[in-house]
Formats: C-alpha cells, structure tokens, sequence
C-alpha cells in the first residue's frame, strides 16, 4: 500500500514538474480530462462490472444518495429560511452535492481494486441525479423569474456523462447475465491501465501554488 501511495505521489509530481518546464500547458489540463472521463475511465468500469458478482441490493446505493442530497438540502434551506431566494438557493444548490469525481477513482483503485469501485459507482449514479437533477431544481425554484423543471436539461446532462451511463449500461448487462467478449475485454484493459497515472499526471498539471510576498 505504502508503495503505492509513493507512486501516486511521485506521478503528482511528475505532472506538475512537466508544467513547471513548459512541456506541458496548464490549457493541456482539458484535453488530459476528457481522455481520462470519457476513454480510461469507463474502460476501466467496463472491466470491472463485466466480471464482477452484482446483486440487484446494490440499487440501495444510488436511492440513499438521492435521500441524502434531497434532506441536506431541505434542512439547509429551512436554517437559511429567513434570508432572500438567491440566499437559500445558493445554499441549497450547494448543499448535499457530491461527485466522485475525477481523481477519487484512481485512489479507491488502488485501495478497494475489486470492489471499491463497484460501491463507489453505484452511489455516483445518485450523486449525478443530485448534482444534475435536484441541484438544478433548487436553483431554478429560487431563481427570480424562474421557469418550471426542464426535464430535457437533467436527460441531457446525465447522458453526457460517459462514465455515469457506462456503468448504467453495465450495471443492466451485469444483473442480466450478458457479458461482453474477451477480446473486447482485452482491449479495454489495456485503455484501463492508463487511467490512474494520467489521472494523477493531470492533477499535477492542475496544481498551482502562489506564496504571497510583502
């Protein structure tokens, strides 16, 4: 584990020395993005949900982050009920939503490797509708001169989520004992094995530090 977490570090390293000397732009940061979101990422999704033994109890998941994001946010507007609209909904909206995001699934990669990301991934489908879904609702209710539920909006933005509908997609082939070839397997393996140091490399890109000088 120790050895790991060196590894991680030094490819941290690595990303923000090769920013320092100019090889790469911290502009690079976005192409290195969608690459990891939309290629390494849900290949590695892919290779682990193909094989692994998912019970439809995992569904839980996703529901009780649904729940969670849905209360946080009622709670936080009812302690903020004596401000104005753009006050509560500024903190509703920012209250109870989470995303894995980016970098964490490297790091539960190398913590849980076979079944870290299946849990993880389950309960990001909720977080995506909280973000996406319950988020934006909070902010239109409270917006001035706001217009009612866009459902279009929330299908648009969660079908834009390559990683959020590959493990949908795979989740549904899993429990219906459909399971991709071996040579497509191997193809996505191999994708698979660039998404932790390209994900750590990015953030070294993405790291900036300013000491302020009097």
């Amino acid at each position: 584990m120790t050895e790991q977490f060196t590894m991680i570090i030094l490819l941290i390293a690595l990303g923000y020395f090769l920013k320092r000397i100019n090889y790469i732009k911290a502009t690079d940061s976005q192409v290195i993005a969608t690459l990891v979101l939309n290629v390494t990422l849900p290949s590695l999704v892919i290779v682990n949900l193909n094989s692994a033994e998912l019970k439809l109890s995992l569904s839980i998941l996703p529901i009780l982050m649904i729940i969670y994001g849905i209360v946080a946010k009622m709670i936080a507007v009812w302690f903020f009920r004596k401000y104005d609209n753009h006050m509560r909904g500024s903190v509703g909206m920012m209250t109870g939503a989470m995303n894995i995001g980016l970098f964490a699934y490297p790091l539960i990669e190398v913590i849980w490797p076979k079944t870290g990301l299946i849990y993880f991934g389950m309960a990001d489908i909720g977080g995506a509708f909280v973000m996406f879904g319950i988020t934006y609702f909070v902010g239109s209710y409270f917006s001035e001169g706001s217009d009612q539920f866009d459902f279009k909006y929330l299908g648009k933005k969660l079908l834009q989520s390559v990683p959020l509908v590959t493990y949908i997609v795979m989740f549904i082939l899993n429990i219906s004992h459909i399971h991709l070839p071996h040579v497509a397997i191997d193809f996505f393996s191999i994708l698979s094995h660039a998404n932790m140091p390209l994900s750590m490399i990015l953030l070294g890109v993405m790291l900036n530090f300013t000491l302020e000088r009097k």
